[in-house]
């Protein structure tokens, strides 16, 4: 199995956040780690920011309640005709969730299909696994009055594992009620 699209830099930022090596985790295994903290949205609206024109309206720039990860094959805009708006039609700042289309548009509204992971809950999911396996051979050296164990590399894996946790995003459900 090979990195999908979009998924580098991903990979990347989770082997920075734990110090996992590639001798020790492969990018697929990292990537399965981040698609377990991935979050997929679909059809999810962003509301444009009107702008005043002598006689009308038009809509140029739209947030997203979330930040946004371009990068990946499955981010796709729409109008609210369902058609896609062509990725040259737009600019994305990621990190904020704007949307600035090229031109204006009529339309107050788009909608964004796509996927975010969370690099820091992953990054936490694989120091407990790594933790865990080491857990396994555990050893103890003495040498000039100096103790190594197996055991405080353990705990340490496990405080940056917290750390990463408490840095995390939280998980939220959104339900939508179709009775009325």
């Amino acid at each position: 199995m090979t990195l999908r699209t979009g998924m580098t830099d991903l990979v990347a930022e989770v082997r920075s956040l734990t110090g996992a090596g590639t001798a020790t985790w492969s990018d697929e295994e990292v990537q399965r780690f981040l698609d377990r903290r991935r979050e997929d949205y679909y059809g999810e609206p962003i509301r444009g920011v009107a702008r005043q024109l002598p006689g009308s309206v038009t809509y140029q720039a739209f947030y997203a309640p979330f930040p946004l990860e371009s990068g990946t094959a499955a981010f796709v805009l729409t109008d609210a005709l369902g058609g896609t708006v062509a990725a040259a039609r737009y600019s994305l700042e990621a990190d904020t969730g704007l949307v600035t289309l090229t031109a204006g548009t009529a339309s107050s509204e788009l909608f964004l299909t796509g996927r975010r992971h969370d690099p820091w809950a992953a990054g936490a999911d694989l120091l407990e696994a790594w933790a865990g396996s080491r857990s396994v051979d555990g050893w103890a050296l003495t040498q000039d009055q100096q103790t190594l164990s197996r055991a405080e590399r353990i705990t340490s894996m496990l405080e940056a594992a917290k750390r990463l946790r408490a840095r995390a995003r939280p998980r939220v459900a959104r339900l939508r009620r179709r009775d009325g």
